[in-house]
């Protein structure tokens, strides 16, 4: 015999015997069915176990007529949000157009009163500037009266002055005049005719 052979031989062996012990375990640890049923299945524990499915049966009709009712309300609300013309969503899109063409109108309602506002600012702009402008020309006539005044004031100074030499000129024109009235006097009485003067001063 080879070595082969024997190795075969004993392997054979081996599971022989591991297949009886299998053989010899199932045998003892099988489950007789018939015995179940009678002890740990009686039939009062089948009658439970059939009202039990029997309710159970009844549930489940109960869900179904629910879910049959669920499903119709579901279509109805499909049909209330879908319909073309009485639905929510048609009126939701006529709800739209219409904010849609408010909002165009506050737009153009919008770009109005900004014009209005840019006028505004443009013409308080030019307000500004003639503002400026008159306060310019108030600065300048204020100066321009400061002037006038201090030239009024140099005039009346000059005048003061020159009525001052008028009225010293006059009171000299006096007294030179009186001081000729009594030469021509003292000329007529006192000096010989031949002497006097044939323009005499008057």
């Amino acid at each position: 015999m080879t070595r082969a052979s024997k190795c075969l031989v004993i392997a054979v062996t081996v599971f022989s015997v591991v297949f009886m012990g299998v053989a010899a375990v199932l045998s003892t640890a099988r489950t007789d069915w018939k015995e179940k049923a009678t002890k740990e299945f009686p039939r009062s524990r089948i009658t439970e176990q059939t009202t039990k499915i029997g309710e159970l049966d009844k549930e489940i009709e109960s869900l179904d007529k629910q879910q049959k009712i669920a499903v119709a309300s579901n279509a109805a609300d499909v049909l209330a949000i879908s319909a073309p013309t009485t639905g929510r969503e048609a009126q939701l899109e006529v709800e739209l157009t219409k904010l849609i063409d408010e909002a165009h109108a506050l737009a153009d309602q919008i770009e109005v009163e900004a014009k209005k506002v840019e006028l505004k600012q443009d013409e308080d702009k030019r307000r500004r500037e003639e503002v400026t402008r008159l306060k310019s020309q108030y600065e300048d006539l204020v100066a321009q009266k400061d002037d006038a005044l201090a030239n009024v004031k140099r005039v009346r100074d000059l005048l003061y002055q020159a009525k001052g030499v008028l009225s010293r000129v006059e009171k000299r024109m006096e007294s030179l005049d009186a001081e000729q009235k009594k030469g021509d006097a003292y000329d007529r009485d006192v000096a010989p005719a031949a002497f006097r003067p044939l323009n005499p001063l008057k």
